[in-house]
């Protein structure tokens, strides 16, 4: 993964790193990275659980890790900037769910 804050989900968050601008290119990487698996799964459609349901979990974790350090932020050290990353963050992350959890062929 590219932007800092994203560095590895299984470390502690780099709260320093999640900065407003930082959230919506991470974000944007993570669901886009998510995008890719579901597309795959569909068209592949593998039969095997390590195939078809561990991508998927691993690109639901990094999102959930990402979202999760944002979501501290915003209870423990709210500014406006912050509160607005988080707004139209906490969109995409319902709009990604529903297409994701919606998608019949997946």
């Amino acid at each position: 993964m590219n932007a800092p804050v994203l560095a590895d989900a299984r470390a502690l968050p780099r709260f320093c790193d999640c900065t407003p601008t930082a959230i919506e290119g991470a974000l944007a990487q993570v669901i886009a990275e998510q995008e890719e698996v579901v597309t795959h799964l569909t068209t592949a459609a593998p039969t095997d659980f390590a195939s078809a349901w561990l991508p998927l979990e691993r690109a639901d974790t990094a999102i959930d890790a990402l979202w999760s350090t944002v979501s501290h932020l915003h209870g423990v050290a709210d500014n406006p900037e912050l509160r607005a990353a988080h707004a139209a963050g906490q969109a995409l992350i319902v709009e990604n769910s529903i297409k994701t959890r919606q998608n019949h062929a997946l």
